[in-house]
């Protein structure tokens, strides 16, 4: 199959099924329908969207091109680096906030040990993190108002 029909073996891509039914699209449009035919809700003054994104410098791909017949090698870096995560909260009229953060090094009870030598554990992004961006976004948005009643 892989030489006369140029075929060849790939990862599959799952879709839920209910994901494009009829009635979830049906679901969907009413749903923006009844956003859009509520008049008391003002959307270019009143919506903030919220942003998030994660980088990690170390991510390398699971799939590579070789030659028939040859294994595909890559040289990659040991550690798992560090991820970063951007928090982004932009409105209609102008970007709100953006916030960058970096992991910072913990001490943990456990260590993680690495060729023989303990390794520091980094905390990431979690819950509380996000709470406190929310917060200072709607400080944001209250200074923002207050400037344009006053």
């Amino acid at each position: 199959m892989k030489t006369h029909c140029a075929l060849s073996l790939k990862r599959l891509e799952k879709i839920p099924a209910k994901r494009n039914d009829e009635d979830t699209i049906r679901e969907r449009r009413e749903r923006v329908e009844t956003y859009i035919a509520d008049k008391d809700m003002d959307f270019e003054p009143n919506c903030v969207f919220l942003v998030e994104a994660g980088v990690n410098l170390h991510i390398v791909r699971n799939r590579g091109l070789s030659a028939k017949g040859k294994h595909v090698k890559a040289i990659v870096p040991m550690n798992r680096g560090t991820s970063i995560t951007i928090l982004g909260a932009i409105s209609f009229a102008e970007v709100i906030d953006i916030s960058l953060r970096k992991p910072t090094s913990v001490t943990n009870t456990k260590k993680r040990k690495l060729d023989g030598k303990a390794v520091k554990v980094t905390k990431g992004t979690n819950t509380s993190h996000y709470l406190n961006y929310f917060c200072n976004v709607m400080d944001v948005l209250d200074k923002i108002r207050y400037k344009v009643s006053t």
